[in-house]
């Protein structure tokens, strides 16, 4: 009778395959959020590069802004909505923008202020920041935060 003999290192196999769901898990832990902290770092490079062709504030706003001693650019009249721009994972989903319940001294929600200027009302014109933001971040992704090239990389790390 004709006898199997295994070769090969089947130790690392067996190690690879137990490794297989955590890593796949961690890979995309780890795109996810390397693509929110980079949306994080798009938008405040914006705010202060000020490279978004946003429409010019009226005069009016400008003025108020200087007899406040306040900064005059656009989406910067203190640094409180730049500062509230964050980053984080959740439940395997990334987030990047300003969390509600984040508000300024007079009790006004900065998410709010955030999304009159990025849909624009009436009197107040479109300022995006985050669809462009976004659309950076996923081109961006694409070539550096693809879970597949990481998992990749990570079980090279554990195979000897």
């Amino acid at each position: 009778m004709p006898s199997l003999n295994k070769t090969g290192n089947w130790s690392v196999v067996k190690m690879l395959i137990k490794a297989l769901a955590p890593e796949l898990k961690r890979s995309r832990d780890i795109a996810v959020a390397r693509m929110a902290m980079k949306a994080e770092r798009i938008s405040k490079e914006h705010i202060s590069n000020q490279d978004l062709n946003w429409p010019p504030l009226a005069p009016s706003t400008i003025a108020k802004k200087q007899r406040a001693d306040r900064s005059t650019l656009t989406l910067v009249e203190t640094s409180e909505y730049f500062n509230a721009i964050t980053s984080y994972v959740k439940s395997g989903v990334g987030y990047s923008g300003v969390r509600r319940s984040i508000a300024y001294n007079n009790g006004q929600e900065i998410a709010y202020i955030a999304k009159i200027h990025e849909y624009g009302t009436s009197t107040i014109p479109k300022r995006e920041l985050w669809k462009p933001t976004f659309d950076e971040t996923l081109l961006w992704g694409k070539k550096n935060a693809n879970p597949a090239k990481i998992f990749i990389e990570r079980i090279r790390r554990l195979a000897p």
